[in-house]
C-alpha cells in the first residue's frame, strides 16, 4: 500500500517527511551526472556536503532510484525524470515493511501525479519481477 508523502520546499530545499524520517536536500545535488535508467545510485554519486540524503544513503537506511518516464500530452512526448525513494522499516511484529514514494526531479508537464503514481507502480512490478527472478535460480 502506498502511503503518502508529506513534500515542502523551504527556501529552495526538498524536504521530505517518510514516517517521521526527515530528509532535507535540493534535488539537483542529488545526482552528480549522466543519464540513468532504472537503478540503483551509487552513495559516490551523492554529492558530499548535500545534507541528510547522504548519511541516509551511506547506512543503507535508503535506496534511491533514478526513473525515466516518457510522457505524452496531446501528441508531443515529453520527458520526466524522477527520483523513486525507498526504504525499509520493521513494524511491531518485525516484518520489514517496504514503503515505496516518487520525487518530481524535473517536472516537464503540469498535472504528472497520475505519472508519479504510475512510475511507482512499475517500479513495484519491476522489484517484484527481479525478485520472482532471484527466487527461481
Amino acid at each position: 500500500m502506498l502511503e503518502r508523502l508529506n513534500l515542502r520546499r523551504p527556501q529552495g530545499h526538498l524536504e521530505l517527511e517518510l514516517e517521521g524520517l526527515k530528509v532535507r536536500g535540493r534535488p539537483d545535488f542529488i545526482v552528480s551526472s549522466g543519464r540513468l535508467e532504472v537503478g540503483e545510485i551509487k552513495t559516490k554519486n551523492v554529492k558530499k556536503g548535500s545534507s541528510d540524503l547522504h548519511e541516509i544513503i551511506k547506512r543503507g537506511l535508503l535506496q534511491v532510484l533514478l526513473y525515466k518516464y516518457i510522457a505524452e500530452k496531446k501528441g508531443e512526448t515529453c520527458e520526466a525524470r524522477l527520483l523513486v525513494l525507498t526504504y525499509e522499516r520493521q513494524n511491531d511484529r518485525g516484518e520489514a515493511k517496504q514503503l515505496y514514494t516518487a520525487v518530481v526531479k524535473e517536472p516537464v508537464v503540469p498535472k504528472l501525479e497520475p505519472i508519479v503514481l504510475q512510475a511507482i507502480h512499475d517500479v513495484k512490478q519491476l522489484k517484484e519481477m527481479n525478485e520472482g527472478r532471484s527466487s527461481l535460480c
